[in-house]
């Protein structure tokens, strides 16, 4: 015992110091008359003395501390939450606590003699028996799923650790032993094995991650599907197989919501065995155990690749409209039903912001049931249902309607397909519904768009921002003589007719730029070469940014309207039988005559001319041939004067003639007489 060095040292002190004082005891002396020798010894007993009892105090507070330690052990042994046992070399109980007592009914250890050997079954014994004799061994041993009796009649599997304790007594070691109840773990580490069985037979991919959202599962589904080793996906390494343009949104949705412990869907490209993206649809799901403590996350992969291949083929039918409209984005939610009992079985995300329901409101009801279709819709949609089904279709599409909150219809347009079992019948009908609704707005008002463009009286030319032509309408082509493919691609400066200078084009885009528009008076080319005036007017249009995108020009041919006007101005400012200009243009001219001559210092002659005998010949002749005279002489009249003189009729045979830009009044003269010779001419009608 660690005690043994101690005793000895105290037998020895207590031996010498007794021999000192029997002898001190026979010599009779007393402190007169010792010798030096006497007094040594005396001297040396006292030292003994002092020492012994220095000693015998540290074996008292030894000994207190003991009982301290063996009342410590005592408490941690009888309140060890398992079954603990001290055994013999033997196996012979010595000490239970109370837990392993009650399980293997050994409360009376001193009278019961039981053996711990009897707990085990026979062909056991010997190894167990060896282990408890053994002289060679080690601070403790563990034996592993080993079957032990207990007082329920049950065989239960323990680890037991067997730790030695030498000098237990006086006669041999003992040996303290742990039961660890192994029939929990055997049944969780069945239970992950099933689940793990259940899981690799998924064709989802399954996943579950720790509470630091490290991935530690991965089923057979997901390392198939990957063609990658299980190391290189657990933790964070399966981010590395999502697509590039993906994986940093992708990244942020996991993370943030495995942060805040809430369930979530996203979908995202994710690297197939052979290289190429397949699109998944992941959702996950926070795990709590029976204590409601978050142990972390669990979820799967849905292969939607072919979904959303589905959906890239419409969007490509929608490319030109979405080019117009690309402020509305698709909206699609996925689902599955049962076919023709309609009950839903899957819907994604989208279901809130399209239907305005939550997917509890919509799983496991009929999809006819969960929202006020038109009552249209819903007949003419499960006929087509059936008749996919008793036909084995495997694709339909159509549009469906309802009414939201607002009482304003929404339309829907459903892609599905349907799935058969080997034996035809159906599994599932799987598909996308896409919000139209603000589509089939468009389009209607394209539509009418279109017919305005296609019917409008007016001519109506588009162009880019560069001002190439893009489109134009029938109407373009009636006035202008120019086909669409004609002006397609070219600028609208192939019209120029010419008449307008560069600083008339100039003051049009000036105009145009700054007031986003420009309305005016302009001559063009037709295709024939003619020229035509017409009325245009011309607006920039410009994108949600401001930026100007299209030019459109919308035109009038309005050369009806200038020869009208020209017929007006004849008819106010000329003589209808002659042509002449009549009194009030005669007015106008004199006026600006005499102020050129003013500013010219030069002169002017006013002549003043009738015909002598004039109205004979309309009473002998009549009106018709006086008519022809009057316009014979007036045209001779006209020839024979100068540019710049103005000859003007005032009514029946009167004229005034206007001789501008004379030297003197003599200069005159020689017009007058030509004048005089014209009249004078005659007339052979």
């Amino acid at each position: 015992m660690p005690g043994n060095d101690r005793n000895i040292n105290l037998s020895h002190l207590r031996e010498k110091a007794e021999a000192a004082i029997a002898k001190s005891q026979a010599l009779h002396l007393t402190d007169e008359g010792m010798s030096p020798q006497i007094k040594q010894l005396v001297e040396e007993l006292h030292i003994y003395q002092t020492e012994l009892e220095i000693q015998n105090q540290e074996l008292n507070t030894s000994q207190i501390y003991l009982n301290l330690s063996l009342e410590k052990y005592r408490c941690l042994f009888q309140n060890l939450p398992l079954p603990a046992i001290v055994v013999d070399n033997f196996g012979q109980f010595l000490e239970a606590n109370l837990i392993a007592a009650t399980v293997f009914d050994i409360h009376n250890i001193n009278s019961s003699h039981k053996s711990f050997l009897s707990l085990i079954p026979n062909k056991e014994k010997p190894f167990i028996s060896a282990i408890l004799q053994s002289k060679i061994f080690e601070d403790h041993q563990v034996i592993k799923d080993y079957e032990v009796h207990t007082k329920s009649g049950k065989n239960i599997f323990y680890d037991i650790y067997i730790l030695r304790i030498p000098e237990y007594d006086t006669q041999a070691h003992g040996n303290l032993l742990v039961f660890v109840d192994q029939s929990n773990l055997k049944a969780l580490k069945e239970s992950e094995h099933n689940f793990r069985t259940l899981a690799d037979s998924a064709t989802a991919l399954i996943w579950a991650a720790d509470i630091h959202k490290n991935i530690y599962f991965l089923n057979r589904g997901w390392l198939d599907f990957t063609g990658n080793q299980e190391k290189d996906e657990m933790g964070f390494g399966w981010f590395e197989g999502i697509h590039p343009d993906d994986r940093e949104k992708c990244i942020r949705v996991f993370l943030e919501n495995t942060e805040i412990r809430k369930s979530f869907s996203m979908d995202f490209r994710l690297k197939y065995f052979d290289g190429s993206y397949r699109w998944v649809r992941l959702n996950a799901t926070p795990r709590f155990n029976l204590q409601g403590i978050y142990t972390g996350f669990i979820g799967h992969c849905l292969d939607i690749n072919d979904l959303i291949e589905i959906k890239l083929e419409l969007s490509k039918s929608k490319e030109n409209y979405q080019r117009l409209v690309d402020d509305i984005g698709p909206q699609f939610i996925v689902f599955s039903h049962t076919g023709k009992e309609g009950k839903t079985t899957y819907v994604s995300e989208g279901v809130l912001p399209i239907l305005g329901l939550d997917k509890s409101e919509v799983i496991n009801r009929p999809w006819y049931d969960i929202l006020p279709w038109l009552p249209e819709d819903v007949r003419e949609t499960k006929e087509l249902i059936h008749k996919a089904i008793n036909e084995k279709l495997e694709h339909q599409e159509f549009d469906l309607r309802f009414y939201n909150k607002d009482r304003q219809i929404v339309t829907l347009h459903i892609v599905q397909n349907y799935f058969y079992d080997p034996h035809g019948n159906i599994i599932s009908v799987n598909g996308i519904a896409e919000d139209i609704t603000e589509r089939k707005t468009t389009e209607d008002r394209l539509l009418l768009a279109a017919s305005v463009f296609t019917y409008a009286r007016e001519g109506i030319m588009i162009t880019d921002a560069d001002g190439v032509i893009i489109d134009v309408n029938q109407t373009f082509t009636r006035i202008t003589g120019y086909s669409r493919t004609d002006v397609i691609g070219k600028k609208p400066s192939f019209f120029k007719s010419g008449k307008h200078d560069r600083e008339f084009y100039k003051l049009m885009w000036d105009e145009l730029l700054s007031k986003d528009y420009w309305t005016g008076e302009i001559w063009n080319k037709r295709n024939d070469e003619s020229i035509y005036p017409e009325m245009l007017t011309i607006s920039s249009v410009k994108n949600k940014e401001g930026k100007i995108t299209h030019y459109v020009a919308l035109f009038t041919d309005i050369s009806g309207q200038k020869e009208h006007q020209q017929k007006l101005e004849q008819i106010a400012h000329y003589d209808i039988l002659t042509g002449l200009p009549n009194r009030l243009l005669l007015g106008d001219r004199l006026s600006m005559n005499m102020i050129q001559a003013r500013r010219r210092q030069s002169n002017l002659a006013v002549v003043y001319l009738d015909l002598d005998g004039f109205k004979l010949i309309n009473d002998q002749y009549g009106h018709e041939i006086g008519d022809i005279l009057l316009k014979s002489i007036s045209h001779r009249m006209k020839q024979v004067l100068r540019e710049c003189d103005t000859i003007a009729r005032l009514g029946g045979d009167e004229f005034v003639v206007v001789i501008s830009d004379l030297a003197d009044i003599q200069s005159c003269a020689p017009l007058l007489v030509r004048l005089l010779e014209a009249a004078a001419t005659p007339v052979i009608v």
